[in-house]
């Protein structure tokens, strides 16, 4: 699944640490698990910072609550495939 992710913290180097993230006003927590991303990062051919937002794709499991009677999304589940695009804020 497509969606744009405003950075509200980033985790910067290459780990399975998790960054700061909000998706339609929910605050998120997810590891970026695309190397080329990251490389980009480290050899500076990305800029961004807190504030700006990144389109992704995303992946998540979603769990059936029997007294909601909806399917809810797994927080711990988040991971961030591929970032398409780093997009600055306004």
């Amino acid at each position: 699944m497509s969606a744009r992710l405003l950075v509200i913290k980033p985790w910067l180097k290459h780990a399975t640490r998790k960054w700061s993230l909000e998706w339609n006003g929910v605050p998120i927590s997810a590891p970026i698990a695309d190397p080329d991303f990251l490389g980009r990062i480290q050899r500076h051919e990305v800029l961004f910072g807190a504030g700006d937002a990144l389109d992704v794709e995303i992946s998540y499991r979603q769990v059936f609550s029997p007294s909601l009677g909806i399917f809810e999304n797994d927080n711990s589940s988040y991971i961030i495939s591929r970032v398409i695009a780093a997009v600055p804020r306004d």
